[in-house]
């Protein structure tokens, strides 16, 4: 039985002829959009935020397919050089467009007859959430240039303590019945029929992230450190509060969700 799943659909591996073509069609769009961000103007709002739109669409659909198929490749081979060299380059890629997509969500948020634009545009209703959201979401919106520095300082912050933190838990072995386990094969004996099973499996999922607990307490640290200090900046009262308002998710919605979760557990 085959214990990897088939990516052929995407592509046929990072030498596969039609992932270095994607790999300058996502050149071609981050060029594209920067460009257009850099032309921004008051004449014929409402088809510069169409073409606005587009324009992201089209650099979002390619980026993701392309960063899904590294971490799928990644999941599957978490030592696998080749997809943690692509996602370096594909998040440094992703990076260069912050600043146009700040603008543009300035633009969007700034444009005083948008929900007219929306009304008469059939085209624009299908993005009505998106667009009225950048009107929302620009009070804790920083300025393009602080933006950028931003996204280009997770890379070697906040993103790279994740990723350390990630391979920490994906590569450390678990001693479960004599046998070497990851911890997502142990992890999966949760769900075994055996009460005995299950038991030693937790056991021994307990014991091993004693080898790797203070990296990642470290890593974790580190990374709430730097999302607390930009949730300083966006004025954001807290990570809580920044996590609740992407969610679109009242706080007295979370709190009844887990008033009704603490009722229900079992003593």
């Amino acid at each position: 039985m085959k214990d990897t799943w088939s990516l052929d659909v995407m592509y046929q591996g990072f030498e596969d002829k039609k992932f270095k073509e994607d790999l300058d069609k996502l050149d071609a769009c981050i060029k594209n959009l920067n460009q257009f961000a850099e032309k921004l103007s008051r004449d014929q709002e409402k088809e510069t935020i169409k073409e606005g739109l587009e324009q992201l669409e089209k650099f979002s659909a390619l980026y993701s397919q392309m960063i899904i198929f590294c971490e799928l490749k990644q999941s599957v081979n978490t030592k696998d050089a080749d997809s943690a060299s692509y996602l370096g380059v594909l998040s440094q890629k992703g990076n260069m467009t912050k600043a146009a997509e700040t603008r543009f969500a300035k633009y969007v948020a700034e444009t005083k007859n948008l929900d007219s634009y929306i009304k008469e545009d059939a085209y624009l209703q299908d993005y009505e959430y998106l667009l009225h959201n950048m009107v929302e979401d620009n009070k804790y919106l920083l300025s393009e240039e602080v933006e950028e520095a931003l996204a280009k300082m997770d890379l070697s912050g906040g993103q790279a303590w994740s990723n350390l933190q990630g391979d920490l838990t994906s590569s450390v072995e678990a001693d479960y019945r004599g046998k070497k386990l990851t911890l997502s094969e142990v992890r999966n004996l949760a769900y075994s029929e055996d009460a005995a099973v299950r038991k030693d499996a937790y056991e021994a999922e307990l014991a091993c992230y004693e080898k790797v607990k203070d990296a990642v307490a470290y890593s974790l640290n580190s990374i709430k450190m730097q999302d607390i200090s930009v949730c300083e900046m966006r004025g954001f009262k807290s990570p809580l509060a920044k996590t609740l308002y992407y969610a679109r998710m009242k706080e007295e919605t979370l709190t009844a969700l887990l008033s009704a979760m603490n009722e229900y557990m079992p003593n």
